[in-house]
C-alpha cells in the first residue's frame, strides 16, 4: 500500500506555536494553507487507547486504524487526504507531488514568526499561480500563546 497511496496531512488551523515548532523549522519556515474539498479529507480521532489490532482486517478496521493518533497529538487538529502516487519527481530527490486543482487549492502563505524570506523571492516563486495565494506575515502574540497575523505584513521581515 505504501508504494501506492501517499498521505497529505493537514492542520485546522495554523495559530498553534507547537506546530510551527515541530513541522515549520522551529518558526524559521513557511505553513501552506490550503482550500481543501470535504469529499476528499478526512478527520483524525485522538485516543488514549490504542485500537486493537485483530485479524481478519477489514476495511472498516484499517480505516479506524488511520484515522486514530494519541490524545497528546491533538494540538494538531489534524485531517487526513489519501493520494495516489503516480511517478516521483526526478529532479527533487524521488519525492512525490500532487498538482492543485479544484480539489485542493493554494489559498495563502503563512510566513513563519521567524522566516527570513524575502518578498521578492516569494513573489518570483508564485508567479506562476492564478490565482495568487494571500500571503501573511506571522508573529507570536504578545498576550497569549499563539501564532498570529503580523499587521506590519512581510515588512516586518530583516533582510540578511
Amino acid at each position: 500500500m505504501s508504494e501506492t497511496y501517499g498521505l497529505l496531512c493537514f492542520s485546522k488551523h495554523w495559530w498553534n506555536p507547537l506546530l510551527w515548532s515541530h513541522y515549520a523549522d522551529r518558526h524559521k519556515g513557511i505553513c501552506l494553507g490550503f482550500d481543501v474539498s470535504d469529499a476528499y479529507v478526512f478527520k483524525i480521532n485522538y485516543t488514549d487507547l490504542r485500537t486493537p489490532f485483530t485479524l481478519p482486517l477489514t476495511e472498516n478496521k484499517m480505516d479506524g486504524i488511520l484515522s486514530t493518533k494519541y490524545s497528546g497529538w491533538s494540538y494538531e487538529d489534524e485531517w487526513r487526504m489519501w493520494v495516489q502516487l503516480e511517478e516521483p519527481d526526478p529532479e527533487a530527490s524521488n519525492y512525490y507531488f500532487r498538482e492543485f486543482d479544484g480539489d485542493i487549492e493554494l489559498k495563502e502563505i503563512i510566513v513563519g514568526p521567524l522566516c527570513s524570506v524575502s518578498q521578492s523571492k516569494l513573489t518570483a516563486a508564485m508567479r506562476a499561480y492564478s490565482p495568487q495565494p494571500k500571503i501573511i506575515k506571522a508573529r507570536l502574540a504578545f498576550k497569549s500563546f499563539k501564532v498570529v497575523k503580523d499587521q506590519r505584513g512581510l515588512d516586518s521581515i530583516t533582510q540578511e
